[in-house]
């Protein structure tokens, strides 16, 4: 086993040098590794950088490596920024519609006429009376409406309810997820119709518009989820693919053949960005389209040959022109 041994700083500034990497500053450069991490920066962000030895391509500089991680680290926060907003919007739709459809009451809402039974689970637990997602999902809506925080606590006390609008408050993306993912048939259907613009509503059937409200459910949780644990974010791709959407892929300049053949993915970035700008969590999509923006533009200054490169691994098609973000 070929194992990774501890090196100092100065042995991990020279391992670099004699993999063809300079220094504009070492001792700027020694403070962000110190500070950023070398596994981070170097690890995370060398390989457009990299000639086919492994060594670093002529006249590459440690400053252009840290400017990717850099870029990426303010991609990430217009991510986390734009996905915590679509989240809360996303709360605040189907709160609305378990109220409307089902009244504030937790017994109504929290019913198996609302929510179906889903999948068993991997690891069922007769004691506690857990078989199923819906078993999984009502344990967890039952231990918030009964937590001692606030503001369940105060409306369990004075209110005798919590009502969705409040209980959903206490759920993490995941858990909304999967609420979503086994609510009614129905439901689901009409709180896609409430999410998507009227313009996509208008132009996909019932069947197509779950579909795309699924893969948005999806694909923001996964962003999310990676961007709030630190990863890579700029040519992050899930492994599964989504659902084909001919406005989707158009929108993306995504053939459905290249997909087919695993020649391109279809998650990236741009897909992302082109989900949110169907949606009615109007903030979410802005806040991701400025903060790229603003992220390119900086990155623009001192790195403009990489930003063909960048915007390629982001899934934003060749031609796409960076004033437009």
């Amino acid at each position: 086993m070929n194992q990774k041994p501890f090196l100092p700083l100065s042995q991990q500034i020279t391992l670099l040098k004699t993999r063809n990497l300079t220094f504009v500053n070492e001792v700027k450069a020694a403070e962000r590794i110190t500070s950023d991490g070398y596994y981070e920066i170097i690890n995370g962000y060398q390989e457009p950088f990299l000639s086919s030895t492994d060594c670093f391509i002529d006249g590459t500089t440690f400053e252009e490596i840290y400017a990717l991680y850099f870029t990426d680290s303010r991609i990430r926060i217009a991510v986390i920024d734009s996905l915590i907003n679509f989240e809360n919007s996303l709360k605040q739709y189907l709160s609305y519609l378990l109220s409307e459809r089902h009244t504030e009451l937790f017994e109504k809402y929290i019913s198996p006429s609302v929510f179906r039974s889903g999948k068993k689970l991997s690891s069922p637990t007769s004691k506690k009376g857990l078989f199923y997602d819906r078993d999984l999902l009502f344990s967890k809506f039952k231990m918030i409406k009964n937590s001692r925080f606030e503001p369940f606590k105060n409306y369990r006390t004075n209110h005798g309810n919590v009502p969705p609008w409040i209980l959903l408050k206490g759920i993490d993306f995941g858990t909304l997820r999967l609420a979503i993912t086994i609510l009614n048939p129905t439901d689901k259907l009409l709180l896609a119709k409430r999410l998507l613009k009227k313009e996509i509503v208008d132009t996909h059937d019932d069947q197509e518009l779950i579909e795309l409200f699924s893969s948005i459910i999806f694909l923001t949780h996964k962003f999310r989820n990676r961007a709030a644990h630190g990863g890579r974010i700029y040519n992050y791709f899930t492994k599964k693919k989504i659902s084909y959407n001919s406005r989707l892929y158009s929108d993306s300049c995504i053939s459905k053949t290249s997909v087919k053949n695993n020649k391109h993915p279809n998650t990236s970035l741009f897909v992302l960005f082109n989900m949110l700008s169907y949606t009615n969590a109007a903030n979410s999509f802005l806040l991701l389209k400025s903060g790229i923006h603003e992220a390119l533009q900086a990155y623009k200054q001192d790195n403009k040959n990489q930003i063909p490169y960048l915007m390629k691994a982001m899934g934003f098609p060749e031609n796409y022109d960076l004033e437009q973000l």
